[in-house]
């Protein structure tokens, strides 16, 4: 008697038991991750509902602020459905779904309207793009401006091995030939267009395969196949068909981020990659690790469709694909969850198992299957995307992090239960000229702050704005912030010094100290970092500036109110020039009207 299901399905329990309970970290909050939705167009599964511009305008404004609301940061918006597009190009007409006609003119364009709503809400927006499927209806294209491609070029269909190419007419679904070298030709032209012409932060490719391995034995791929030019490796057949598609992703990539270095290039890929009973590697020719070693995919996104303890376990797949990573390139577990509308524990698990195991993101399956349950994406908002991400960085892009910021500025109103904080904008760039994209606003309530701490990031800002308003500002507790600057890339710098503002309660205001004063120093002597404590008696004006002994400034801590209560500032050991201190005394001074006091410091290193 076999027993290798039931022992399977023990691991797999163990499994799942062992990543639900990682932390609470794990599963309810990550501080870099990529949190996406694929937003399907074709059909208007998703977007758009009417074939009214301005209606659909609205409609999409409104799922961009459901997804921003929910504190997700990336929408995989689609593009190129059928041989058909969401944006004007010279190449291939206008969608059906826009107008009511193929290439009917919407009269605006769809894709730079959800590219400026998408940035305007801090969402990150990746062009889908489906690649050699580019006809499924019981019918042939109609006549349309430019004409559809399987309309001028029915010789780039795919052909099975019995010498069928299929036929819309039958229902059959159209895909060209990757072996086609006018195929490759007129695919890549679309692509790059999109990517030269479109403010678009990453195109993501679909359908970037084979049907079956019954395809395509197409006249030209045949003819190359036989020949020292088209196959001068001598390839097998199944190698020669994957690597038509390797050369594909390979070439459009290394063109891409020469027109623009940072476009992140990624593709939804099957969610198993050579493991059996069917798969990308073996039954379509797909092979991403492939991709990933010659460095020319920065993200891979299987589509893992099968649920925890499943007999094709989700869990095992994912592990799967981590374990054989043969890049540092990232990976997102490409989540089914409009098979889970009943069920949406379901869904709440895979988002733990991805962060247990690693993965750098995690994208749903689709948009309308996130809403469909009201309930859903604001309880996702409570719970596991409770707290802003970061999008993950790409070192192999850009690895260089801008400046910090040097310093923090709080406006409390207490009358209204409110504050304000406010910082200098970066004046210089980084050291590889690059300027501030966004900031990272962290928060902490009654405890210390740490820019590690998920809990702590509260805001993203959607552009290089330099203030935070903290609306749930109460009396009785001490806050803490600090804010550091991003890069296009998601580089972070280093942290500003962190600001202490201790809100009193009524009660509390009879505490006030009746001086101000300048506390000592702790820790002295310090390594790391060291709080400075001020006591203040009533707002004020004033400043706290770290100098050497030769009177020299190193380091502007604070200028602007000192506020009611006790403030503390904490110095980092390092210089306005964003350079480390060196070991030595300094002189930490306060500074308040006629009001001047000094305390030494030592820093050892």
């Amino acid at each position: 008697m076999k027993t290798t299901a039931p022992i399977f399905n023990i691991l797999t329990a163990l499994l799942v038991t062992c990543l639900l309970l990682y932390s609470p970290t794990s599963l309810y909050a990550k501080y870099e991750e990529s949190r996406g939705v694929w937003l399907t167009t074709v059909g208007g599964a998703d977007w758009p509902d009417s074939h009214n511009a301005g209606s659909q305008q609205t409609q999409l404004r409104n799922m961009l602020d459901n997804l921003k609301s929910a504190n997700m940061n990336t929408v995989f918006f689609q593009v190129r459905t059928r041989g058909c597009t969401f944006f004007p190009n010279p190449y291939e007409p206008m969608a059906a779904e826009l107008t009511g006609t193929l290439g009917g003119d919407p009269g605006y364009d769809p894709l730079q309207y959800a590219i400026t709503q998408a940035h305007n809400r801090g969402l990150e927006i990746h062009a889908w793009f489906n690649c050699f499927l580019v006809w499924s209806s019981n019918y042939w294209p109609p006549e349309s401006t430019p004409p559809h491609p399987l309309n001028e070029h029915s010789d780039w269909r795919m052909v099975d091995n019995q010498g069928h190419a299929p036929d819309p007419n039958l229902g059959e679904d159209v895909f060209f030939s990757p072996g086609n070298p006018e195929v490759i030709a007129h695919t890549q032209a679309l692509a790059w267009y999109l990517v030269e012409n479109y403010d678009i932060d990453g195109i993501h490719f679909d359908y970037i395969r084979y049907p079956g391995t019954q395809y395509s034995y197409d006249a030209v791929s045949l003819a190359r196949f036989y020949s020292d030019e088209g196959n001068p490796d001598n390839l097998t057949w199944p190698d020669w068909q994957r690597s038509q598609i390797n050369q594909f992703v390979d070439t459009f990539y290394d063109s891409a981020i020469v027109l623009k270095p940072k476009v992140k290039v990624s593709a939804a890929v099957i969610g198993r990659y050579n493991t059996p009973p069917w798969n990308g590697y073996y039954g379509v020719f797909q092979d991403p690790q492939q991709w990933a070693e010659n460095g020319n995919i920065d993200i891979i996104v299987p589509m893992i469709y099968w649920p925890i303890g499943d007999p094709y376990p989700f869990e095992q797949y994912l592990m799967d694909w981590v374990n054989n990573r043969r890049a540092d390139r990232l990976l997102y577990a490409g989540m089914g969850t409009y098979k889970y509308e009943d069920d949406y524990n379901e869904v709440y698990s895979e988002i733990a198992v991805a962060r247990g195991l690693h993965a750098e993101g995690h994208t749903h399956f689709r948009y309308d299957n996130l809403v469909t349950n009201t309930g859903f994406l604001w309880n996702l908002a409570d719970t596991h995307y409770k707290n802003p991400a970061n999008q993950p960085a790409m070192p192999w892009k850009d690895d260089i992090p801008p400046l910090g910021v040097d310093s923090l500025a709080i406006e409390p109103n207490e009358e209204y239960d409110y504050a304000v904080i406010r910082w200098p904008a970066l004046r210089d760039s980084a050291s590889d000229g690059e300027v501030v994209s966004r900031y990272n606003v962290y928060r902490a309530v009654d405890e210390p702050l740490s820019i590690i701490n998920p809990n702590h990031l509260v805001s993203i800002t959607t552009r290089p704005d330099t203030v935070y308003y903290d609306l749930d500002f109460q009396p009785g507790h001490a806050y803490q912030y600090a804010v550091t600057a991003l890069d296009k890339l998601q580089n972070e710098g280093p942290a500003s010094p962190i600001l202490i503002y201790n809100y009193l309660s009524i009660d509390d205001t009879a505490q006030l100290p009746s001086t101000l004063t300048l506390e000592e120093p702790y820790p002295n002597p310090f390594n790391a970092s060291v709080t400075l404590t001020i006591n203040v008696p009533s707002q004020t004006p004033g400043t706290l500036r770290i100098y050497d002994l030769a009177g020299r400034l190193v380091k502007s801590l604070y200028t602007g109110e000192l506020n009611s209560g006790m403030m503390q500032i904490i110095w980092q050991g390092d210089t306005d020039q964003k350079l480390p201190a060196a070991s030595g005394i300094y002189l930490a001074v306060m500074e308040s009207g006629e009001t001047r006091q000094m305390k030494k410091l030592t820093l050892l290193k």
